[in-house]
Parts: C-alpha cells; sequence; structure tokens
C-alpha cells in the first residue's frame, strides 16, 4: 500500500501513538522513549522494548518514512508565551507530589519540559509546577505537559512587592525574638519573604506564591495650607 511520508510543518510537532509494544507500566500514562530513528523504525523501537499506547517523545518539523500501520501521528501546534506572559506548568505523569506540598519538586535539565523523559528520569512529580516557562516557542506534548498562560505580576512605581511563597522547606524565621507579629523568611523558602520585589514585571506562579502590593511614598501634610 502506497502511503505519502509524513510531514510536519513548521511550528508544528507531530505526537505519536504506537498501535504495539510492550505494556505501559502500571501508574505511568505515557510510553517511555527508546531509540527508533523517530519512529522510523518500528523494528527497533519493538526491540528497544518500546510501549504501546502514547508516547513521551514527539517528532518536530520535518519529512519521516513512519510505517502508520506502527505508528498514528496527531499534528498539533507548538506551545507559544506571548511577550510579558507566563507559562503555569501541571505534568500529566510523573511520581506523586510530596506529602504537605501543592507542587511538585524542582527538577532541572528537561529544557522547560520540551524532554519529558528527562524529567521523569530525575523524578519529576505529577501535578502543578514550581517552574514556569517564559514568551517563546516551545516544542512541549500536551499529552504531557498542560501550559496556561497569564501576565506577569507587575509592581507599580512607588510600590513594593512582598512575597508570600506557599512551596519549598520552611525557612528559618528572620524576625528576631523582639517581632511576634509572624514569621519572615529567606527568599526561595516557604513564607513571607524578606526581600520584596521593586517596580517592574515578574514572573510569578500566582498558584504558589502570592504577592501583596505595599505603598512606599511618604505622604507629606502641609498644615500651613490646611489651615
Amino acid at each position: 500500500k502506497m502511503e505519502p511520508f509524513t510531514i510536519i510543518p513548521e511550528g508544528k510537532i507531530g505526537l505519536i501513538l504506537s498501535n504495539d509494544g510492550a505494556q505501559i507500566p502500571t501508574g505511568a500514562i505515557l510510553a517511555r522513549r527508546v531509540d527508533s530513528d523517530n519512529f522510523q523504525d518500528a523494528e527497533l523501537f519493538l526491540n528497544n522494548n518500546g510501549q504501546k499506547g502514547r508516547q513521551t517523545s514527539y517528532i518536530t518539523a520535518g519529512t519521516y518514512r513512519i510505517n502508520t500501520f506502527a505508528f498514528n501521528i496527531t499534528i498539533t501546534d507548538m506551545i507559544i508565551i506571548h511577550e510579558n506572559m507566563v507559562g503555569i506548568v501541571t505534568t500529566l505523569d510523573g511520581e506523586p507530589i510530596d506529602r504537605g506540598q501543592i507542587a511538585g519538586k524542582q527538577v532541572e535539565g528537561h529544557n522547560n519540559f520540551q524532554d519529558f523523559d528527562e524529567f521523569i528520569i530525575k523524578g519529576g512529580n505529577r501535578g502543578l509546577q514550581p517552574q514556569i516557562i517564559l514568551a517563546g516557542s516551545y516544542n512541549i506534548n500536551p499529552w504531557a505537559v498542560q501550559i496556561e498562560e497569564i501576565p506577569m505580576t507587575d509592581v507599580p512605581i512607588g510600590y513594593v512587592g512582598v512575597v508570600i511563597s506557599y512551596i519549598g522547606e520552611d525557612g528559618k524565621d528572620v524576625t528576631g525574638d523582639s517581632f511576634k507579629h509572624g514569621n519572615i523568611v529567606t527568599k526561595g523558602y516557604r513564607g513571607v519573604w524578606s526581600e520584596p520585589l521593586g517596580p517592574g514585571k515578574y514572573p510569578l506562579n500566582k498558584y504558589t506564591m502570592k504577592m501583596e502590593l505595599v505603598p512606599t511614598t511618604n505622604l507629606v501634610l502641609n498644615w500651613a495650607n490646611a489651615r
């Protein structure tokens, strides 16, 4: 049966569903990456214990010789985060989030979630992520990662932003014994950060931290004119 090459246009990625292979392990929802020459070698895929079902791997823009009896291809858009916006990330596969936390742990080396297998190998958690992604175009598998685009957080002139973080380790209170109104912690820990944010735009994750605006301008009353 004659079939055309698989062509992925610019600005798109190809999602792969394998019709044959080993079973996906219990608890996982996506098949892990194996060497298969971008799914062009179905025999190599099977010999490397490639798994049946939706794949973490995808193919980028280009032309491919893929056996469409072995693999179904779904073409979808790249993820685009616009200027002055941030992408909030929720992953759909991985380890459970640690008890007492509302988001997964910080994981490095996955290239903004474009290498989801690396995220899994390094113990990434399923669910809300502390990392955000900035403006740009990304090859992200929507079967593995969901992105919500929101505006950056703005601190106007005349204010500072006091950050309250809901994630991270419990930080040491830096206020001293004389302060009895709550705990202030170093930046990066869970609690109220001691260092406020000056005027500007910040890529904050609204689900893992909150920012309160505090005015810094002084109000000068001219009593002579007031009378």
